[in-house]
Formats: C-alpha cells, sequence, structure tokens
C-alpha cells in the first residue's frame, strides 16, 4: 500500500501530504476495491468540486473505476477529463470505453482519428487493430499486418503481442487452418509473461499490476481449439502461467476429452496457485475443476477465496450459484489413439 501511494502521489502532485487530495484518492480508490463504493464516491465527488478543472484528477478517477473493471462509471469521468485537456492517452482510454460499451461506431471513428495523427505509434495501431478490427472479426488479415508492426514498434508489450496472438486465433475460428492457431497459441504463450507490467506505467481498461485475464482467457481458449492441448513455445514449458493456463483449458475440454483431463487440468491449477496463491482467476479455474471432479466443498473454498481476491468475482457467492462444471465424459486426453480434432481440423 504504501509503495502504492507513493506512485500514485508522485503522479498526480509530485508529492504528498498527510490530508492532500492525492491521499484522499488514494483512500477512496482503496474503499472501491475493498467493496465500499458509496465511500468511494462521495470522496470522488468532493475532490471534483474542490478541483472542477483539473483534468488529471478526473483521469484519475476514471481510472481507480477501471481497476475494479466498472467501465460505465469511468466513462463520464474520462469524459469530463478529455473536455478539460485532451490528450492521446485519455482521448484513447475513452474511445476504448465507449467500444467496450457498446458504441462501437463512434469508439472506431475516433481510433481512426488518432491513428491518422500517430500512424506510426505502436499503441495505437494496436488500439484500432484489435478493439475495431479482430474483436469484430472483420479485416482480419489487414489487421494482422498492422499487428505485426505494432509488435515491431512496442517490442516487449505483452498486450500487443496478445492482440497479434488473438488475430491468429479470430482468423483461425473462420479458416480452421491449423497454421493460424498455431502461430497465435505462440504469440499467446510470450504475451502472457509480458503481460504483467508495474502500477502506474500507462492508461489501461484493466487495473495492470497482474497477469492480463483477457491476455490469459485468450490463451485459454487457444489451447482448448488444440486436439491436444500443450504449451508449445520450448523455453516456456515450466512457466506457472502458462500451466495455469493449460490447466484451465484441460479443465474446460472435459467434454471433449474426458474426466482424464480434469484432473490434470486440476493438477496443474493447484500447482499454479501454491505458485501464485493471490490469483483470484486461477482459483475460480480450479473451483470449476474440482465441481467438475464432484467435489463441491473443495470449489467452495477456492470461489469464496477468488471473491475476496478479485473484485470482478464477487458475484460468486457459492458452488451452488455456478455450473456444476463441464460434463465429463471417457475421452481420450493422454492416449495414444487418434486424437479428437479441433473445430474444422
Amino acid at each position: 500500500m504504501t509503495v502504492a501511494l507513493g506512485l500514485l502521489c508522485a503522479a498526480l502532485l509530485g508529492g504528498c501530504q498527510p490530508d492532500d487530495a492525492a491521499m484522499e484518492l488514494a483512500r477512496a480508490t482503496e474503499n472501491l476495491r475493498s467493496g465500499s463504493p458509496s465511500a468511494a464516491k462521495m470522496t470522488f465527488n468532493r475532490l471534483a468540486e474542490r478541483n472542477p478543472r483539473d483534468a488529471d484528477l478526473m483521469a484519475r478517477i476514471a481510472q481507480a473505476y477501471l481497476s475494479t473493471g466498472d467501465m460505465k462509471a469511468a466513462r463520464p469521468w474520462m469524459e469530463r477529463s478529455v473536455r478539460l485537456k485532451p490528450s492521446v492517452e485519455t482521448r484513447s482510454v475513452l474511445s476504448q470505453l465507449r467500444i467496450a460499451l457498446g458504441d462501437v461506431g463512434r469508439g472506431c471513428l475516433e481510433q481512426k482519428a488518432l491513428l491518422a495523427a500517430a500512424p506510426n505509434d505502436g499503441m495505437t495501431l494496436n488500439n484500432y487493430a484489435y478493439q475495431c478490427q479482430v474483436e469484430r472479426g472483420v479485416d482480419l488479415d489487414q489487421a494482422i499486418v498492422a499487428l505485426q508492426r505494432a509488435v515491431q514498434l512496442t517490442r516487449g508489450n505483452g498486450a500487443v503481442r496478445d492482440s497479434l496472438g488473438w488475430a491468429y486465433v479470430r482468423r483461425y475460428q473462420q479458416t480452421h487452418q491449423a497454421d493460424d492457431l498455431r502461430w497465435g497459441t505462440l504469440q499467446l504463450e510470450q504475451a502472457v509473461p509480458l503481460s504483467v507490467a508495474p502500477q502506474g506505467s500507462g492508461w489501461s481498461l484493466s487495473d495492470n499490476t497482474a497477469p492480463s485475464r483477457e491476455v490469459r482467457d485468450h490463451l485459454i481458449t487457444a489451447y482448448t481449439f488444440a486436439p491436444q492441448p500443450r504449451i508449445l513455445t520450448t523455453g516456456l514449458a515450466g512457466s506457472q502461467a502458462l500451466l495455469g493456463c493449460l490447466g484451465a483449458a484441460l479443465m474446460k475440454s472435459g467434454p471433449r476429452l474426458g474426466e482424464a483431463a480434469v484432473v490434470r487440468g486440476a493438477e496443474l491449477l493447484e500447482t499454479a496457485v501454491e505458485a501464485s496463491p493471490g490469483d483470484g482467476g486461477l482459483r475460480f479455474y480450479l473451483g470449476e475443476a474440482y465441481l467438475a471432479l464432484r467435489q463441491p466443498d473443495r470449489a467452495q473454498v477456492e470461489f469464496d477465496k477468488a471473491r475476496a481476491l478479485d473484485p470482478a468475482l464477487r458475484s460468486i457467492r457459492s458452488a451452488a450459484d455456478t455450473s456444476s462444471g463441464p460434463q465429463v465424459t471417457e475421452g481420450t486426453y493422454g492416449t495414444t489413439g487418434k486424437a479428437p480434432r479441433g473445430p474444422g481440423e
């Protein structure tokens, strides 16, 4: 908490005093994350009334809501920030918010304008290609070319590499070309360990302090399309982050690959959770695996921990409120017989 407060104060005011706006903002953000939105909202409104022309403050309040996944609450604050002092960063986030909340036409027009003004900016190139082409499943060939360039312009950026990997997977869903699934999986495997970024490193629609849930879910989806899910990148075979993704994919593949896949998935998830006990997403997947293996008590423990760790998972009340997990069959996971084939393969 001390480090986070220090970073936030430095970003806002260049220093902190016990009663200044940055400290109040930090406390309100903690209230928001800990499940006290009413108290946080009162503080945010009070700060805005005292500093009605502070565009950076409005953007930071928006980012506080984004850190809990509340894009609807974040949008009006980001709109106020852009009206006061439009910047490339805040305009970009606002356009992404519009798209995520359903105003795709307006959001993509704004993204296109940003790209026309900065055609060699890797993140702007990524944002337009990902949100306006890949996510919509249109112009995927063009999007892949653009994202290959964006990867070169933003070396080491996990979000951009994820966009490229997901573009290949989306094209695979349309063409069923095995090479697209392979290249997409390889890119996504590299994106997962790169997707961890220090707090305050830039604007984002997520907390940006842990492996992105979206990046991880993309890789899990790619693995589930494979006849026999496995890690493809030799140098990352021991990565706990990838093992967690593989475990979740095997769990989800129970209806196709059988109970042995779910058992193996649970084992990998247990290993990943042991290495990252504060990862609510992994604990949620482990709970689903336990449900599929008909162990509701163990599932409940993991769901409770996941809910406590991740605000986005707080709607989970009990194992009874979730599905019973994938319905497993005898399957062929781990056998030497002909493997079941992915969609269209």
